[in-house]
């Protein structure tokens, strides 16, 4: 949910500047790359259909364009993260992820994390993504 009101939010903003900008145009005259550069990273975070489908784009440019989109224009979202334990962790532990999507998935356990952490940490990370 979370997803798709983040999705419309941004995409409604672009929709306004290109809206804006279809009615002053002169004839023939291409989208300016400003307003390229925010439509690629909108396809890049969300998918080209879906954005061609709302902006009334060329589904093959805008995928071009947003192959163009280099990683860190899309997220800000860090590719690593690191957790430090103490050997000896005591009592009660809790670690709470939530991805770009809103999801989340929260993990409890009693004893200093093992190595079947970082697995379940990356299937989580790695769905749908």
């Amino acid at each position: 949910m979370k997803f798709k009101a983040q999705l419309d939010s941004e995409l409604a903003r672009v929709r306004r500047a290109l809206e804006a900008w279809r009615k002053t145009r002169k004839h023939r005259q291409p989208i300016p790359e400003s307003l390229w550069t925010q439509m690629a990273a909108l396809a890049r975070a969300y998918g080209v259909s879906p954005v061609a489908q709302v902006l009334r784009l060329d589904y093959y440019q805008l995928k071009r364009r947003a192959a163009e989109v280099p990683e860190r224009q899309v997220s800000g979202a860090p590719k690593f993260v690191e957790l430090k334990f103490p050997s000896s962790a005591p009592g009660f532990c809790v670690a709470e992820l939530e991805d770009q999507r809103g999801r989340k998935l929260t993990l409890r356990w009693g004893a200093a994390p093992g190595p079947e952490l970082l697995g379940v940490v990356q299937a989580f990370w790695s769905q749908d993504q």
